[in-house]
């Protein structure tokens, strides 16, 4: 088959071609500079984003102006401005305690005492002796009238008398309370081979806690019969004592008749008076030692001991606790807080520097108080060294409590209406301190600054800002060495 080709129409002659109408022409040109336009514009970004840094974000602060303070902060607690504990410094049983927590009292107010008879009977004794030798050295310095002379042996007669009858009274002391033991020791005896014997025998439980507790009585009546025995033994050599000293003294004066006073005589005599006054002196520190007495004025704080209890620093006192067997003296007149500070704060420290002190149980009161110790040397806890710091407070709160937990922020440097920024703001380069100032329009320029105290989070501006300039603050990675 034979392709049927049509041929195109032919126009008249004289006709023009058909074009579309202008409105549609112009509208298809303004569709295609917008299309390539946009399409410039991406290509262009394209390549030109590689090229330019995208500009890093930062938080902006505002130059302001205000007050700054550099601090050290201390932990520590409330503290008396003297405290002291005492303690009897011999052994023996509480007979005596005249004050309780709260009391106030005088400086050498006595506060309690153990059973001293032993020691004020060795007193008497000591006391008796220096008398003694008092009167024998002031007659041998003055010699004897011819009445004296006449009577000396009156006193003589007397003093065997009453020597004589001082030990006979001692034997009658010593013998009645060794027969006192003597019971005291078999009743003791008794009740021990009585349990002894119930135990061996299977008795019932009741009957032998009755048997110990018949032989723990029966050892405590042993146990103070042997005390009494011992007290009674100590005033009966007294007694002896003086009487002998008394009888010494007259059989020296009667000597006189015959031996008169001389250079040698009355050296001996001021040794005897000598060695005399420093037993007594002796003897009374011993009974020193079973007084508690005040050192200092001030308020009882704590009473460790009571009527009966044993106390005392020899073996036999045996105490449950760090307080017991002791009283704790106060002088409220200034209290204080207890503070330890590290090798690093201390050298910042100074006395006199102005501190706050807060309290954790005292939320709504903030102390002033002073620098007023700075310990010389630390203390090594664990490898950590701390030096003791003392601040004094000015005005005591009347709720404080000796021990209360305290906060002291001391104060080392401050300024008052002065420019501050965030110290984050601040970088340092070539021993420089700068900082981006951020512009009107968000862009930011590098400025110079001069820096005064720093809190570590606040720094005081003294000169290149003005107050309500605007500083970027970087991130730490970007910028650099803080101010």
């Amino acid at each position: 088959m034979v392709p049927v080709v049509h041929a195109p129409p032919r126009r008249a002659s004289g006709e023009r071609p058909v074009r579309p109408p202008p409105d549609r022409r112009v509208a298809v040109r303004r569709a295609a500079a917008v299309v390539g336009l946009i399409v410039g514009v991406v290509i262009l970004a394209a390549v030109v984003r590689p090229f330019q840094p995208a500009r890093e974000a930062f938080e902006v602060a505002t130059v302001t102006r205000g007050s700054l303070q550099v601090t050290v902060e201390l932990a520590g607690s409330i503290a008396a401005r003297d405290a002291r504990t005492l303690a009897f410094g011999s052994v023996g049983t509480v007979a005596r305690v005249l004050v309780q927590e709260g009391d106030a009292v005088a400086a050498g107010a006595l506060l309690a005492a153990l059973d001293g008879a032993v020691q004020q009977a060795q007193l008497d004794a000591a006391e008796a002796a220096v008398a003694s030798a008092e009167a024998r050295l002031a007659v041998d310095r003055a010699g004897l009238t011819a009445d004296q002379l006449a009577s000396a042996r009156d006193p003589v007669t007397q003093g065997e008398r009453a020597l004589t009858n001082a030990r006979t009274s001692r034997a009658d002391v010593v013998a009645s309370n060794d027969q006192a033991v003597a019971v005291a020791q078999d009743t003791l005896d008794a009740a021990s081979t009585k349990l002894a014997a119930d135990q061996a025998g299977g008795a019932d439980p009741a009957t032998i806690a009755a048997d110990q507790l018949a032989v723990t009585q029966a050892r405590g009546a042993l146990d103070a019969a042997k005390l009494r025995r011992t007290s009674a033994i100590h005033q009966a050599d007294a007694s002896v004592s003086s009487a002998a000293a008394a009888l010494s003294a007259a059989k020296h004066a009667y000597a006189v008749r015959i031996a008169p006073a001389n250079e040698a005589l009355l050296a001996a005599d001021e040794a005897t008076l000598a060695s005399a006054r420093a037993s007594a002196t002796a003897a009374r520190a011993a009974l020193g030692l079973t007084e508690l007495r005040a050192p200092i004025a001030g308020i009882v704080g704590s009473v460790g001991v009571a009527v009966g209890d044993r106390a005392g620093v020899g073996p036999s006192a045996l105490a449950t606790s760090t307080s017991a067997g002791t009283i704790t003296v106060l002088d409220l007149t200034e209290l204080r807080v207890n503070a330890a500070a590290s090798e690093i704060d201390v050298v910042s420290l100074t006395l006199d520097q102005p501190t706050q002190v807060t309290l954790d149980a005292l939320s709504d009161t903030v102390l002033e108080g002073r620098v007023c110790e700075i310990a010389g040397a630390g203390r090594s806890d664990a490898g950590v060294v701390a030096f003791p710091v003392t601040i004094c407070l000015a005005h005591p709160d009347p709720r404080l409590r000796v021990g209360m937990s305290a906060n002291a922020s001391i104060v080392l440097a401050s300024a008052e209406d002065t420019l501050v920024i965030p110290a984050q703001a601040i970088r340092t380069i070539a021993g420089r301190s700068v900082v981006e100032v951020v512009t009107i329009d968000g862009s930011t320029r590098e400025a110079e600054v001069t820096l005064g105290i720093s809190s570590g989070t606040r720094t005081q501006v003294l000169g290149g800002l003005n107050e309500g300039d605007r500083v970027a603050l970087r991130p730490a990675s970007r910028s650099g060495s803080g101010g």
